[in-house]
Formats: structure tokens, C-alpha cells, sequence
């Protein structure tokens, strides 16, 4: 879904310990990095590339940037904010006319209940919030995005290996991955 990123300017928001971030600093792009967690950037920070990569800790509702960007990133993260029209306007703000937005996320249409806990490296928890797929396409729409493409993410056979207490998973819609123009005004 990413096009060839050198010299295009890129805003990861939710970068976490900056593994996209540096990956596409070392392919070429111009970088800001952002995430809601100091000791996240702290990691990130630490990483081969990080010297060429802005990084600044803020939320995504409230993004303290004016620029615009060809490409936004936002990975494994919207699942995590209640409601997602407050992160999609900033998104929808931040990306230029001809540019595009990629947003991941893990399925959480299946919880039973609205919210839960979900635990990442043994110390950061969160909640995690549940929005199913018209929620996706109604919060793009009314924040002038429209879908361009759509892959769902399959936990595959392969993954068990890594993840043994998931085989029943297998074959199962796990996440989506969304790319997005913005629409004409």
C-alpha cells in the first residue's frame, strides 16, 4: 500500500517504539513521529535513524502541528480511542490534498463488551475500545475521507508458530488495514 516514500514527508502517529518511524526514515523519508507515551519515544529515540526522525509526544486528538504531509500513518491505535471521529478530523486536517492516509487495526467488533484491557510489553496497558466496520466507514465519510483500499489481516498458520495459544484463530479476521484520499470539498 506504500508507494516509494523517499523525499515524501510522513506523520506516524501512535509511533510507539518507532518501528515503522525509522524503517521509512532509512528509505528515504522525511519523518515526525508522534505518541501520547514519553517512555515509548524514549525507546524509539534509542534506534538506528532516529536522528533523522521529529518526535513529539502528544495526543492525537489534539496534534500540535500546522504542516501537511503526503502520507499519514496510523497503526494498531484507533482501536484504543473511544471515539474516532476526534482523531480522524486531526488526520483528515494533517494530510495534503494529494496525499493518503494508512490506518491499521486490530479487529474489536467481536468484544462482547465495550471495552477491555489489553496489555503490550509486559508494562503499557490500555483499554481497547469496540468499533466495527460501518463505524470505520462512517467516521472516514464524515471527516472527508473515503476508502481507496481495504485488506483484511487473516491470522494465518504461520502465526501459531509465534502465537501457539491463537490456533484457533487461524483463518479468522484478526485486523484491517485502510487506505484513504481525502475527498474533494
Amino acid at each position: 500500500m506504500l508507494d516509494d516514500v523517499n523525499g515524501k514527508t510522513i506523520l506516524d502517529i501512535g509511533c510507539g517504539t518507532g518501528r515503522y518511524a525509522v524503517k521509512l526514515a532509512a528509505a528515504g523519508a522525511k519523518v515526525t513521529a508522534i505518541d501520547f507515551c514519553d517512555s515509548m519515544i524514549s525507546v524509539a529515540k534509542q534506534k538506528k535513524y532516529a536522528m533523522k526522525i521529529d518526535f513529539i509526544c502528544c495526543s492525537i486528538e489534539n496534534i500540535p502541528l500546522q504542516e501537511k504531509f503526503d502520507i499519514v500513518l496510523c497503526n494498531l491505535l484507533l482501536n484504543h480511542i473511544e471515539n474516532l471521529n476526534g482523531p480522524l478530523f486531526e488526520i483528515s486536517r494533517l494530510v495534503k490534498s494529494n496525499g493518503y492516509v494508512i490506518i491499521s487495526d486490530l479487529r474489536t467488533d467481536f468484544y462482547i463488551n465495550k471495552s477491555r484491557c489489553f496489555r503490550m510489553f509486559g508494562k503499557y496497558a490500555t483499554d481497547s475500545y469496540r468499533h466495527t466496520q460501518k463505524d470505520y466507514n462512517d467516521a472516514f465519510r464524515k471527516n472527508k475521507m473515503m476508502l481507496s483500499e481495504h485488506h483484511d489481516l487473516v491470522f494465518t498458520r504461520n502465526m501459531v508458530k509465534k502465537y501457539r495459544r491463537y490456533f484457533y484463530l487461524v483463518g479468522s479476521t484478526i485486523g484491517y488495514v485502510f487506505k484513504l484520499v481525502k475527498m474533494n470539498r
